[in-house]
């Protein structure tokens, strides 16, 4: 019995457009009813030019796809790379 394969490039676009809209919707919601320190500080820390801003919003969900898209792209890989 043959295990079926994921598709690399899909599963990373998949990982990368939810990510990205999760951060665009978390600064839109800190730049309307103020930022979560917390949450901001955390998010600020992983991608450059994040703030609680339309901007900053954008500049994060950017990074935020790049990010997923290349965890999710690694993840089908080894799971293509195991599954026999």
């Amino acid at each position: 019995m043959e295990t079926q394969k994921l598709s690399v490039f899909g599963l990373g676009i998949s990982c990368g457009i939810v990510w990205a809209f999760a951060v665009l919707f978390l600064g839109l919601v800190q730049m309307m009813w103020g930022p979560w320190p917390g949450i901001t500080n955390l998010i600020a820390e992983g991608y450059m030019g994040f703030a609680p801003t339309v901007g900053g919003s954008l500049i994060g969900a950017l990074w935020g796809f790049v990010d997923a898209f290349i965890g999710g792209a690694l993840v089908a890989w080894l799971y293509n790379m195991f599954a026999k």
